[in-house]
Parts: C-alpha cells; structure tokens; sequence
C-alpha cells in the first residue's frame, strides 16, 4: 500500500515552493487451518498471523525562487510480526490437537 500528497505555494501565479510526500507499507498477511477428521463435530485449530511490516516515507521540500533549496527526508522502521491470541477455549482445542498429531 502507498499514498503520496504533494502541494504548491504559488505567489503572482508562479510556483515559489512545492513539497511531496510519499508512505509506503509492505507486510503479509496469513492464516493456519489444522483439522482432524476423526470424530464429529470435527477438531479445528485456526490461527491468523501478520509478517513483518515495512514502512517507509519520503519528503521533499524544494523552493523554486532563488536562493533555490531542496530538502529531502527520508525514513524507514521495520514493526515486528504478530499472531493473533486465540481465546482461553480456542487455545485449549488447538494444544489437544497439536498434542494428537505430535503423538506417535
């Protein structure tokens, strides 16, 4: 996903500064599905988890009129993946059934 803005300070319909900003963000987004079969109503353990998220952002700043300046900032962070808590009865399911299929 990326979103960028940029503005023009005009003065007597001339462009005197201008400024452009860019954000950018990167991430995934999955989910696990275990199921066993074995007996009705059936064993589901689902979980939801997000990758790493990289975001990154650019801004110039650039006046056109003399004395001419131009102001680039850059900026990127990294926000460590995630997964999602399952409730106290979705745990419970999913450990049995991670115990089950552990066994031998």
């Amino acid at each position: 996903m990326s979103l960028g803005a940029g503005a023009s300070l005009l003065h007597d319909g001339k462009v005197v500064q201008k400024l452009n900003s860019k954000v950018a963000m990167v991430t995934s987004i999955g989910s696990e599905a275990k199921v066993r079969f074995a007996k009705i109503p059936f064993d589901v353990c689902m979980t939801m988890q997000n990758g790493d998220t990289l975001i990154s952002s650019e801004t110039i700043d650039e006046t056109t009129k003399k004395p001419r300046r131009k102001r680039t900032r850059s900026q990127t962070s990294t926000r460590a993946a995630i997964t999602f808590k399952l409730d106290e009865n979705a745990t419970r399911k999913c450990n049995a059934l991670r115990k089950i299929s552990l066994d031998p």
